[in-house]
């Protein structure tokens, strides 16, 4: 993996650098616009970490050139961005794969690009080249068939006469019979269930049994009204009818007006389940947003865990199935991954118990059941 870093501090870039040469990837540092393009143009770079400000342009301007250019379009956009350096809708618009934010350090930066670069390489189908056609080859010659030789006819002995021909030799008898011809099918037959076979049923054949008429039952006798001693109490007043609840449908957030300095991209570049094992390894605690064209989905972290997850109505194990099986029939959509403040995360809702590999597992299982 060959990786350009481009930044212009003469400290944070090599600092960078050395971590992803650790991580066994090949490092180059550029520390402006127009160097990266230059050290593009001489070598080719499977990915570009870069800053939201260099020296002579913005990072974001930098991914436009390369998405641009047939040669470098290929080539995966990381951006590094403070709070306020650069809005998510610049970024959407530039290309840019994955957005991180520049609080995370170098060691936490090494797994997202790998993770990056994982996701990009799957293995394409080789053509696998037919072999030549044999020549053809000149037929063998035919041979001429050889012509057969008639024996001769043995003499005829004429029979005397006065003899009689002896009777022709009786048939042999079958001894296994004829098979039967094969007997016609029947059409399915309709079976009663309890309730149409009952005396009621479409299919009773005797009219249900009228039960006995009761004789009638003598009038009550009128009683007298009990005298009331106090005043007579107010008749209660009626109800409102309760309007009946309707479904709200989920919203889909709209990500290009998250704040600037979050760690975001595109779910096309980075699937859900290494999404949230790189959150996972990291430990981190926060709320993962996913915009799906389907609607918007929200995944809740605590150190690391996933605690809850919300989608379409649904919540638990059940919702993050749902996003998981949603993001691989369809993988347009974004992600933005919110910190949380210290002290919420007791205040989280908890429908998840269960550790990030066996969720992806059981799920990934679910997915498979249904086909």
């Amino acid at each position: 993996m060959r990786v350009l870093v481009v930044d212009p501090d003469s400290q944070r870039a090599p600092a960078l650098r050395d971590t992803l040469m650790a991580g066994g990837a090949e490092v180059t540092v550029a520390s402006s616009g127009s160097f990266a393009l230059t050290m593009l143009e001489w070598n080719r770079h499977d990915v570009v970490v870069s800053r939201a400000h260099i020296d002579d342009m913005d990072g974001h301007e930098l991914c436009a050139m390369l998405k641009a250019d047939p040669g470098t379009r290929d080539v995966r956009f990381v951006l590094v961005v403070g709070t306020d350096e650069v809005t998510a809708a610049d970024t959407a618009a530039s290309g840019v794969d994955l957005v991180l934010p520049a609080s995370m350090t170098g060691s936490a930066i090494l797994p997202l690009v790998v993770r990056l670069m994982q996701a990009d390489r799957a293995p394409a189908a080789e053509a696998v080249a037919a072999p030549p056609p044999a020549p053809a080859l000149d037929p063998p010659p035919v041979a001429p068939p050889p012509v057969a030789v008639s024996a001769p006819e043995p003499p005829v002995t004429p029979e005397p006469r006065g003899v009689t021909p002896a009777p022709p030799a009786p048939g042999v008898p079958r001894i296994r019979p004829a098979p039967p011809a094969p007997a016609r099918a029947e059409p399915p037959k309709s079976y009663a269930t309890a309730v149409t076979a009952g005396p009621d049923g479409p299919w009773a054949k005797t009219a249900p049994k009228a039960e006995p008429a009761r004789p009638p039952a003598a009038p009550a006798r009128p009683t007298a009204p009990t005298p009331r001693l106090g005043p007579a109490a107010a008749p209660s007043p009626a109800r409102a009818p309760v309007p009946a609840r309707t479904a709200v449908p989920p919203q889909v957030a709209d990500l290009l007006k998250m704040p600037s300095g979050t760690f975001q991209g595109s779910l096309e570049v980075m699937e859900l389940a290494d999404l949230s094992q790189a959150i996972a390894g990291g430990g981190k605690s926060g709320r993962l947003i996913l915009a799906l064209p389907q609607g918007g989905g929200l995944i809740l972290f605590e150190k690391g865990r996933i605690v809850h997850a919300e989608y379409c109505n649904a919540v638990g194990e059940e919702a993050f199935g749902a996003l998981l099986a949603a993001c691989q029939a369809d993988g347009a959509g974004r992600f933005c991954f919110l910190p949380s403040p210290a002290g919420e995360a007791s205040s989280l809702p908890r429908t998840i118990d269960k550790s990030v590999d066996r969720l992806l597992l059981s799920s990934a299982a679910a997915i498979d059941e249904k086909g």
